[in-house]
Protein backbone atom coordinates (compact mmCIF):
# COMPACT_ATOMS: atom_id res chain seq x y z
CA UNK A 1 0.00 0.00 0.00
CA UNK A 2 0.93 3.28 -0.70
CA UNK A 3 -0.41 6.36 1.06
CA UNK A 4 0.40 10.23 0.86
CA UNK A 5 3.02 11.49 3.24
CA UNK A 6 1.17 14.19 5.50
CA UNK A 7 3.62 15.91 7.14
CA UNK A 8 1.23 17.69 9.54
CA UNK A 9 -0.45 16.54 13.13
CA UNK A 10 -3.63 14.20 13.56
CA UNK A 11 -6.56 16.34 14.22
CA UNK A 12 -6.34 15.57 17.69
CA UNK A 13 -3.33 17.68 18.18
CA UNK A 14 -4.42 19.91 16.00
CA UNK A 15 -7.59 20.63 17.27
CA UNK A 16 -5.64 20.62 20.56
CA UNK A 17 -3.48 23.60 19.31
CA UNK A 18 -4.77 25.39 16.63
CA UNK A 19 -9.22 25.24 16.77
CA UNK A 20 -10.45 28.04 19.04
CA UNK A 21 -13.60 29.70 19.57
CA UNK A 22 -14.81 31.58 16.68
CA UNK A 23 -13.61 28.76 14.17
CA UNK A 24 -16.69 27.54 13.40
CA UNK A 25 -16.11 27.78 9.93
CA UNK A 26 -12.97 25.54 9.89
CA UNK A 27 -15.04 23.05 12.44
CA UNK A 28 -17.45 23.19 9.95
CA UNK A 29 -14.93 22.22 7.32
CA UNK A 30 -13.70 19.54 9.07
CA UNK A 31 -16.17 17.81 9.80
CA UNK A 32 -17.96 18.04 6.38
CA UNK A 33 -14.76 16.16 5.46
CA UNK A 34 -15.32 13.51 8.15
CA UNK A 35 -18.89 12.50 6.94
CA UNK A 36 -17.69 13.03 3.61
CA UNK A 37 -15.31 10.61 3.69
CA UNK A 38 -17.56 8.22 6.52
CA UNK A 39 -20.20 7.94 3.51
CA UNK A 40 -17.69 6.95 0.88
CA UNK A 41 -16.28 4.45 2.93
CA UNK A 42 -19.55 2.55 4.29
CA UNK A 43 -22.14 3.89 1.24
CA UNK A 44 -19.66 3.60 -1.90
CA UNK A 45 -17.60 0.76 -0.70
CA UNK A 46 -19.94 -1.06 2.36
CA UNK A 47 -16.27 -1.15 4.36
CA UNK A 48 -16.66 0.21 7.97
CA UNK A 49 -13.39 1.47 9.55
CA UNK A 50 -14.53 0.98 13.44
CA UNK A 51 -11.64 2.74 14.84
CA UNK A 52 -12.66 6.59 13.82
CA UNK A 53 -11.07 8.88 16.28
CA UNK A 54 -9.44 12.21 16.16
CA UNK A 55 -5.90 10.23 16.74
CA UNK A 56 -6.53 8.10 13.36
CA UNK A 57 -7.29 10.90 11.10
CA UNK A 58 -3.91 13.08 9.92
CA UNK A 59 -4.29 16.47 7.54
CA UNK A 60 -1.70 16.64 4.57
CA UNK A 61 0.34 19.52 3.38
CA UNK A 62 -3.10 20.99 2.05
CA UNK A 63 -5.20 20.41 5.88
CA UNK A 64 -7.50 17.64 3.79
CA UNK A 65 -8.10 14.66 6.31
CA UNK A 66 -6.87 11.35 5.86
CA UNK A 67 -7.84 8.62 7.57
CA UNK A 68 -5.46 6.32 8.89
CA UNK A 69 -5.24 2.85 10.98
CA UNK A 70 -7.58 0.32 9.21
CA UNK A 71 -6.55 -2.35 11.34
CA UNK A 72 -9.92 -3.20 12.48
CA UNK A 73 -11.63 -2.28 9.48
CA UNK A 74 -14.27 -4.50 8.28
CA UNK A 75 -16.54 -5.33 5.26
CA UNK A 76 -20.41 -3.82 6.48
CA UNK A 77 -22.64 -7.14 6.98
CA UNK A 78 -25.42 -8.22 9.29
CA UNK A 79 -22.59 -9.96 11.42
CA UNK A 80 -20.35 -7.15 12.56
CA UNK A 81 -18.43 -6.99 15.55
CA UNK A 82 -19.78 -3.65 17.29
CA UNK A 83 -16.77 -4.04 19.94
CA UNK A 84 -13.61 -3.70 18.05
CA UNK A 85 -11.80 -0.52 18.11
CA UNK A 86 -10.10 1.14 21.21
CA UNK A 87 -11.47 0.54 24.08
CA UNK A 88 -11.52 4.50 25.57
CA UNK A 89 -13.41 5.40 22.72
CA UNK A 90 -16.55 2.78 23.34
CA UNK A 91 -20.08 3.53 24.14
CA UNK A 92 -20.99 2.64 27.70
CA UNK A 93 -23.34 0.14 26.45
CA UNK A 94 -20.30 -1.64 24.38
CA UNK A 95 -18.12 -1.42 27.31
Amino acid sequence: MVMEYCPNMDLFAYVAEQLTVGNEALCHALFLQVINTMNFMHHDHKMAHLDIKLENIVLNKHYFLKIIDFAYCEHVNSKMCVSKGTERYFAPEVA
